[in-house]
């Protein structure tokens, strides 16, 4: 259950990614597509997976072969790891376990989101 807890939040940091890039600017965490804050074109899919495209990619943009912030893989590594660990940590509550997961998961998130905005 670990293991499928930090898959998850590597799924899930992509869009917490978004969340603190454009949040602060007061844009849109729904449109546009994510883009390159270099050179501004549109993230492919192939290139949008957690944590393997910017090391496949060595931490550059597939266009414009800009630099592409750490930030983004810390946020997706770190948020992986939190996943990971609630379950390992939390599951052997008994029987309400998996209903209390969604809600550990969801406080695990919210700091990784919303940490970096309130700075």
């Amino acid at each position: 259950m670990a293991i499928l807890a930090g898959v998850l939040g590597l799924a899930v940091c992509s869009f917490l990614n978004v969340v603190i890039y454009r949040v602060p600017i007061k844009k849109s965490i729904i449109e546009p597509p994510s883009a390159c804050p270099h050179c501004a074109s549109q993230i492919r899919s192939y290139d949008n997976i957690p944590l393997v495209s910017w090391i496949l990619l060595r931490g550059k943009c597939r266009n414009c072969h800009e630099a592409i912030s750490i930030r983004y893989p810390l946020v997706e590594l770190s948020t992986g790891l939190f996943f990971g660990i609630v379950p390992w940590k939390f599951l052997p509550l008994g029987s309400h376990a998996n209903f209390l997961l969604f809600a550990y998961l969801y406080f695990a998130a919210f700091p990784v989101a919303f940490g970096p905005i309130c700075l």
